[in-house]
C-alpha cells in the first residue's frame, strides 16, 4: 500500500496523493475541521485517523477511546500509534492487566474480522517468555533489564569453588512478537484473561467466544486442551465429542461453513484453557 501522512497540505496537491494511493494516514496531530476537511476526500475507509496513546496532537491514553469514537463517527479507519505506552507509562504494573483495561475501552470500536482459513492453531501465549540468559549485569552482578523485562526468582548455585554460590537469574519478558492469537475480544463482563504461563481463564458458569470465521469446509477437526470439563460449541449449536484427560476432540462432518467457536465451562470452577487447533480434514483420519 502506498500511503501518505496528510496533515496541513495544499488542498490540490493532497487530492493528487489521494487519487494516486491506496489510502492515506492523517498524522495524529489533527482536529475536529482538519477530519471533515479530509473526509471530502472520497471513500472514507481509505482514510487512517492517526492516534497517538501518547496523546501527541490528539486524545491519548486511557481516553483514546474518544478518538477513536470521533474517527468512527466520520466512519474512517484508525491507524494507532505506540500502543506500547501501556509498558512504557507503567513498567512496575501487570501489563496483562493494564492491557486488558485498555483494549476494553475500545473493543466497541474495533471489531473482530472472521478468520478466513484454516489450521487455526494458538496456545494464548500473551507475550511472556523466560528467559535465564542473555541479559547483561551491573557491577553488583544484578541484571539490567529493559522495560519489557521483570526477574521472576532468583537461584543459587554452587559454584566450581565449593565455599562460594553464583546467583542465576530467570528473568520474564514481554514482547508484543511473542503474542499469540487471543479470543476475538468479547465485550462480555465474563471475559477470557490471558495467563502469564500460556493460556487462558475461563470463569465457571461462562460460555466464551474465542473466534469469528467464515471459512467453508468439508470435514474439521477442533482440538482443545483444558484443566476442567468443557463444551465445545460450532455456529451456536453444542457438538458431542470425545475426551482424552485434558484433551476434548470434535470431528464436524460436512460439508458447512464455520462461522464461530465457543467454550462454555461448568458451574463448579474456574477452568484454564491451554491451548485450541481447528483444522479442516481432507481424508479419513
Amino acid at each position: 500500500m502506498r500511503q501518505f501522512f496528510f496533515l496541513r497540505c495544499n488542498k490540490l496537491f493532497s487530492r493528487i496523493w489521494y487519487d494516486n494511493c491506496d489510502g492515506i494516514y492523517l498524522n495524529y496531530g489533527w482536529d475536529d475541521e482538519m477530519l471533515l476537511s479530509s473526509a471530502d476526500f472520497g471513500a472514507l475507509n481509505k482514510i487512517f485517523v492517526g492516534i497517538d496513546v501518547f496523546a501527541r496532537g490528539c486524545i491519548g491514553g486511557w481516553d483514546c477511546y474518544r478518538s477513536f469514537a470521533k474517527a468512527n463517527l466520520m466512519r474512517m479507519s484508525i491507524a494507532l500509534f505506540a500502543p506500547g505506552w501501556i509498558s512504557e507509562k507503567f513498567p512496575g504494573a501487570d501489563p496483562i492487566e493494564y492491557g486488558l483495561r485498555f483494549w476494553k475501552k475500545l473493543a466497541l470500536y474495533t471489531p473482530a474480522r472472521p478468520i478466513l482459513q484454516l489450521p487455526v492453531s494458538t496456545n494464548f501465549c500473551a507475550g511472556f517468555t523466560r528467559d535465564a540468559e542473555g541479559y547483561r549485569q551491573s557491577s553488583e552482578g544484578v541484571p539490567i533489564l529493559t522495560a519489557s523485562a521483570r526477574i521472576l526468582h532468583v537461584d543459587h548455585v554452587a559454584t566450581k569453588c565449593e565455599h562460594t554460590m553464583e546467583r542465576k537469574f530467570l528473568v520474564q519478558r514481554f514482547r508484543l512478537d511473542s503474542i499469540s492469537l487471543q479470543p476475538h475480544f468479547s465485550q462480555s463482563l465474563i471475559q477470557p484473561i490471558p495467563l502469564k504461563d500460556g493460556g487462558v481463564l475461563l470463569r465457571k458458569s461462562s460460555c466464551t467466544r474465542l473466534f469469528c470465521f467464515d471459512v467453508p469446509c468439508l470435514r474439521c477437526r477442533i482440538t482443545a486442551h483444558a484443566s476442567r470439563d468443557v463444551k465445545i460449541i460450532v455456529n451456536d449449536t453444542v457438538k458431542d465429542g470425545t475426551r482424552d484427560g485434558t484433551m476434548f476432540t470434535v470431528i464436524i462432518h460436512g460439508p458447512f461453513h464455520l462461522r464461530s467457536l465457543h467454550v462454555s465451562t461448568d458451574n463448579m470452577a474456574d477452568c484454564q484453557l491451554f491451548d485450541v487447533t481447528v483444522e479442516e480434514i481432507f481424508n479419513e483420519q
